[in-house]
């Protein structure tokens, strides 16, 4: 260590045990040759396979009403503005503390920066090193106050400048976490969620979770919770095994739970599982359970719902519903409301007995009984013929007329 030492420095056994170091600045180059006792992956003293490091520092808190820091980095930037235009390449940047691992060819597994709060633990025991955290012993199970939060990792952005929605030069770029690469090759994942081996309870309740908004009014989050403007194949994947649900949306308040827009080259929504049911329509609400309002380009057609597929002996459309009327149709059709005359099927409309075919809002009515077909105008018969040919009329019959 290369420094300036200020005025006071205490020295036992050539230990620096309580000292002041003030300098303009400090070199040190060492070598992992101590034994270490990282906090929460504490190897045993008789393993072979220590831990080594070339600075270790351990401490322990001492007061209850103080912050206490087991160590403090901290930087003033007040020069470099205006000396760089680039969001992740700037020559004037500052940094609190950067920690870098560079791996050759013979180099293994690595980690830059490796954190570990371990939550009710009792440090000691024939793994420990001098007593200090980093082995030791489960505690009991509820022994800590509520109250004693445990936080893997926290980072505060505090923006007293300007609002901060894009980049520059309109935007200043201002985010939490910025997470880029320089590589020849891709790598695996920017984010990776794992478990310890033999762990039998869940890692976490929620994987990510944005909480709601603050009793000032303010919000976590303002425009969206999730933005993806890359060109990845698939925008967003599951394909693990989720017991309920997916995707689960129990939001109020905003115009739609799913919001499709912009132009696919198939479809907005493909459906290609082997599910019992596609699409179920469940709940009570006030207007329809599916609404249709697609529009069309000049010269062109297409259908409101179109159905290519197979069923079996099942239905294309099987409507087991209760309400005033099956299918309703009040559009505007230049040729038809209702056209089989493409269906390759000998029955274009089938009936059941003793049903009624209507016009002119259900008083003109055909009905077949089994043995008679029958057409009414209100309660009264009109006309009759039977299985057998045989025809019956309530007026006169008219030959050669002109209906």
């Amino acid at each position: 260590m290369r420094s300036a030492l200020a005025s006071k420095t205490d020295v036992n056994n050539g230990t620096l045990t309580d000292a002041i170091v003030g300098a303009a600045s400090v070199n040190m180059t060492a070598d992992p040759s101590l034994v270490a006792c990282p906090v929460g992956s504490c190897p045993p003293l008789t393993d072979p396979k220590l831990a080594y490091a070339a600075i270790q520092q351990y401490t322990a808190s001492q007061k209850d009403q103080n912050w206490e820091l087991g160590a403090v980095f901290g930087m003033l930037d007040q020069t470099g503005a205006g000396t760089g235009e680039a969001n992740d390449d700037t020559p004037g940047a500052k940094m609190g503390a950067y920690i870098g691992l560079m791996q050759t060819a013979n180099g293994g597994p690595g980690w830059a920066l490796n954190t570990n709060i371990v939550r009710n633990m009792v440090p000691g025991g024939p793994n420990s090193i001098t007593g200090y955290p980093g082995a030791g012993n489960e505690g009991a199970p509820g022994a800590m106050n509520n109250y004693s939060s445990t936080i893997g990792y926290e980072l505060d952005v505090s923006n007293f400048d300007k609002d901060s929605n894009g980049l520059p030069p309109s935007y200043p770029f201002v985010v939490g976490e910025y997470i880029t690469t320089t590589s020849t090759f891709s790598s695996y994942a920017g984010i990776h969620f794992g478990i310890g081996q033999g762990q039998t309870v869940a890692a976490w309740h929620n994987g990510i979770l944005f909480t709601s908004p603050n009793s000032a009014g303010g919000r976590v989050i303002a425009d969206n919770t999730i933005a993806d403007y890359s060109n990845s194949d698939i925008g967003w994947h599951t394909s693990g095994q989720h017991a309920t649900a997916s995707f689960f949306d129990e939001s109020s308040g905003g115009k739609y739970g799913a919001w499709f827009t912009g132009t696919k080259s198939i479809e907005d929504i493909d459906i290609s599982t082997g599910t019992l049911v596609g699409i179920g329509i469940n709940g009570t609400r006030g207007g329809a359970g599916i609404h249709l309002n697609v529009g069309v380009s000049s010269g062109a057609s297409n259908s409101g719902i179109s159905d290519t597929g197979s069923h079996g002996n099942g239905q294309s459309y099987d409507d087991q519903s209760t309400s005033a009327v099956g299918i309703k149709a009040e559009g505007t059709y230049s040729y038809a409301a209702f056209s089989a005359q493409q269906a390759n099927t000998k029955i274009a409309l089938a009936a059941g007995e003793n049903q009624e075919v209507c016009f002119s809002d259900s008083d003109r009515c055909v009905t077949y009984d089994g043995n008679t077909l029958v057409y009414s105008a209100g309660t009264t018969r009109l006309f009759a013929i039977d299985n057998s040919g045989n025809l019956s009329i309530k007026g006169s019959l008219t030959q050669n007329g002109n209906p």
